[in-house]
């Protein structure tokens, strides 16, 4: 093929492509037209559907999280009037809430006091063995187990001896509903 025949060869290609390139773009306008210019609102209702449920969704959390605010402000008003109790207990004594308060409404800690006994002359030979505290909770609050095992002297006499602690109460601050069990 010759100079002259490539080059109109190549200039029909490009009429070609142009009159192509042109009825491309005519047919898009025509689709836009016909179609209406619904297409190009699609993105912008998905945008707004997605915003919409997006704010759904935060403004359920910030429900959640105001009515939790309540429930903690109110749990700190309740809590303001309770403060710490160290009570002086027995074996097998019972330790109650104090009053207008429930079980749930305290932690409670035990702490043995007075264990072991004081001989009088002879104090060098006694062991205290091993001693037992602990709180059992009851349906109202807990019973004191004190407990301690003594030996006298370098001998063999060996006793079981009821004991005395100090229970420690301690508001806490119990987000469970009222209608929960203690």
């Amino acid at each position: 093929m010759s100079e002259g025949e490539l080059e109109k060869r190549l200039r029909t290609l490009e009429i070609r492509g142009a009159t192509l390139l042109g009825s491309i773009t005519t047919l898009a306008v025509c689709c836009v037209a016909f179609l209406g210019f619904e297409y190009y609102r699609i993105p912008y209702q998905v945008q707004k559907q997605v915003e919409d449920k997006i704010g759904q969704q935060t403004r359920l959390k910030i429900k959640e999280a105001l009515d939790n605010a309540d429930t903690l402000e109110s749990k700190l008003l309740y809590m303001e009037g309770r403060k710490a109790q160290i009570i002086d207990v027995k074996n097998g004594q019972d330790v109650h809430p104090p009053d207008g308060t429930k079980k749930r409404d305290w932690i409670a800690f035990i702490s043995p006091s007075d264990i072991g006994l004081v001989e009088g002359k002879n104090e060098g030979d006694n062991a205290l063995l091993v001693f037992h505290s602990n709180l059992i909770e009851t349906e109202t609050g807990w019973r004191a187990e004190i407990n301690y095992r003594f030996k006298y002297g370098s001998g063999t006499i060996v006793k079981n001896l009821p004991g005395n602690a100090k229970v420690l109460l301690i508001p806490t601050l119990n987000l469970q509903s009222s209608d929960k069990a203690d």
